[in-house]
């Protein structure tokens, strides 16, 4: 059972529609459920075809899909539910960027200087306005935060959005003394991606906190099964005929936790989690052994 804020996107699943019309269902579905569905996060591919949809937990997960099966009748092939990993950045650099087009009919000379800084990794994307000289006005400062935020939701590395990430918009100037907004938002965007060279962007992975009760006598066997899913294990304690284990472990290698544990164990445990913190997805090699190595995000 996972537990935890009702609004956090922990997995994800992309499902493609099968044909024309199922993907005009599925659109009319994945509006509803954006007006109604606060809780979830649903990201449409205009390209690839795919909906991602993102959700607290795989049991989320498998409500929303039979919704859309039984309550919208949209038949659809479903992929396996993967880790919503999030994104970060390893260093600080200041970016500067022209955004040029010629027009006669509307200028578009952006000129935006941005520093990006990684900081506490459990914070959200900050945008700023911190000009170094002079003011910028509200509504280019507010053009080119469209544009950084438009980018760091669709992160550097895999697609996953950015988090612990400051940005500070340190001047904004529009050639012969004017611009479009919309320059100013491609600028924004523009400056966010040309700093991957120079930020060593990496990826973070959901940690949970994990609580597992069992009998005395099946204690190492929990203990050896979380050790193996990259598990750090915390203090014991033990109550009558029974003991109880809790561990942080990454989400990635708890996706088929309760259910290994029930057939494992034939029934006798039980498993509680909640999110816990994102934390860097580590490099070090891994032994020829490991069932659960620090798993890839390959979602483009």
């Amino acid at each position: 059972m996972v537990t935890n804020d009702p609004s956090l996107c922990l997995v994800e699943i992309a499902i493609e529609a099968r044909s024309p019309d199922d993907r005009a269902r599925l659109a009319d579905a994945i509006a509803f459920l954006s007006r109604t569905e606060k809780t979830r996060r649903i990201l449409v591919g205009p390209e690839s075809g795919q909906t991602i949809i993102g959700g607290r937990s795989v049991l989320q997960l498998e409500h929303i899909i039979d919704r859309l099966r039984s309550e919208f009748g949209v038949a659809f092939h479903a992929g396996q539910p993967q880790v919503a990993y999030r994104e970060t950045l390893g260093r600080a650099a200041t970016v500067q960027h022209v955004q040029r087009r010629s027009s006669t009919e509307t200028p578009a000379h952006a000129a935006v200087t941005i520093r990006f800084e990684p900081v506490d990794t459990q914070s959200e994307f900050i945008f700023v306005s911190a000009p170094v000289s002079g003011s910028i006005a509200p509504d280019i400062a507010g053009a080119v935060e469209r544009g950084v935020r438009s980018a760091a939701e669709g992160g550097l590395i895999a697609g996953f959005p950015m988090i612990g990430v400051k940005a500070t918009l340190l001047s904004a100037e529009a050639g012969d003394g004017k611009a479009s907004m919309n320059a100013f938002e491609t600028a924004g965007r523009a400056a966010l991606r040309l700093a991957k060279a120079e930020t060593a962007p990496q990826l973070l992975e959901p940690i949970m906190h994990v609580t597992v009760t069992s009998p005395h006598a099946d204690r190492e066997a929990v203990l050896a099964d979380i050790k193996s899913r990259r598990g750090n294990v915390g203090a014991g304690n033990r109550q009558v005929g029974q003991t109880v284990i809790t561990a942080e472990v990454p989400l990635a290698n708890l996706l088929d936790y309760e259910h290994a544990l029930d057939i494992a164990l034939e029934g006798r445990a039980r498993a509680e989690m909640h999110f816990l913190r994102y934390a860097p997805i580590p490099r070090e090699p891994v032994p020829p052994d490991d069932h659960f190595p620090a798993a890839a995000a390959l979602r483009a």
